[in-house]
C-alpha cells in the first residue's frame, strides 16, 4: 500500500512538472541544405523552440548561435533572441513578449558560428483566445492629460456660437425679411438644429 501511495505521489509531480514547464518543439535541420521547416504554436505560447543541427548528416556541435526573426513587411530588418547549446542542439525561449507585431507567421533563421551555417524554420501562431482575452479597459481622465490644439470647441467657443446663431435668427426676424408664421417658424427650428450641433460637439458636455 505504502509503495502505491508512493507511486501515485511521483506521477502527481511528473503531471505537475510537465505542465508547468514550456513546451518544447524541435526540429532536424541539415544545415548544408536551404530546407525551411514549419513550426506550430498558438499566440500567447510560451515554449522552447531547439533545432538538432546536423552537417551533411553528422551531428554538428555550434560554438555560438544568434536566432533571428522577422515577419512579413520586415524587408532586411530583423530582430534577434539569444540562444543556448548543448551538444548539437540550439535552443531558444519563445516567449508572448517575442510577439512583438502580433502576427500569425514568423520566419526563423538561427545563425551558428559566425553565420557560416543557418537552420530556417516558419513558426505559424494559430489563433488562441485564452481563459482571459485581452480586453484592456481604457479610462481617459482629461483633467489628468495636458492637450493643446483640442479638436473641439470649447465652452466659451460654444456659448459664443450660441449666441451668434440667436442673433442671426432674432436679426433676420426684425429685418422684415419674414412676414408669415410659417417662416418665423422655420427660423427659430433652423436655430434649435445651430444649437443642436453646438451642444454636440465633445468636449462640450459636463460629466
Amino acid at each position: 500500500m505504502k509503495q502505491t501511495f508512493i507511486l501515485l505521489a511521483i506521477l502527481l509531480l511528473a503531471g505537475v512538472s510537465r505542465a508547468g514547464s514550456p513546451e518544447l518543439v524541435q526540429w532536424r535541420a541539415d544545415l548544408a541544405t536551404t530546407e525551411v521547416r514549419n513550426l506550430y504554436l498558438r499566440h500567447g505560447d510560451s515554449a522552447t523552440l531547439r533545432a538538432r543541427l546536423y552537417l551533411r548528416g553528422m551531428p554538428y556541435n555550434p560554438t555560438n548561435a544568434v536566432c533571428y526573426f522577422q515577419t512579413n513587411g520586415m524587408g532586411h530588418a530583423w530582430w534577434s533572441a539569444p540562444c543556448s547549446i548543448a551538444s548539437n542542439t540550439v535552443s531558444v525561449a519563445w516567449t508572448p513578449l517575442l510577439e512583438r507585431a502580433g502576427a500569425d507567421l514568423y520566419q526563423l533563421v538561427v545563425r551558428v558560428d559566425d553565420a557560416a551555417w543557418r537552420a530556417a524554420a516558419l513558426l505559424y501562431l494559430r489563433p488562441a483566445p485564452g481563459p482571459e482575452p485581452d480586453e484592456i479597459p481604457v479610462i481617459l481622465d482629461f483633467g489628468t492629460i495636458a492637450y493643446t490644439n483640442a479638436p473641439w470647441a470649447t465652452a466659451q467657443e460654444a456659448v459664443r456660437a450660441s449666441s451668434e446663431a440667436i442673433y442671426d435668427a432674432v436679426t433676420t426676424i426684425d429685418s422684415g425679411h419674414v412676414d408669415t408664421v410659417s417662416e418665423i417658424r422655420d427660423t427659430l427650428l433652423e436655430l434649435i438644429e445651430k444649437l443642436k450641433l453646438i451642444n454636440e460637439q465633445p468636449g462640450t458636455h459636463t460629466p
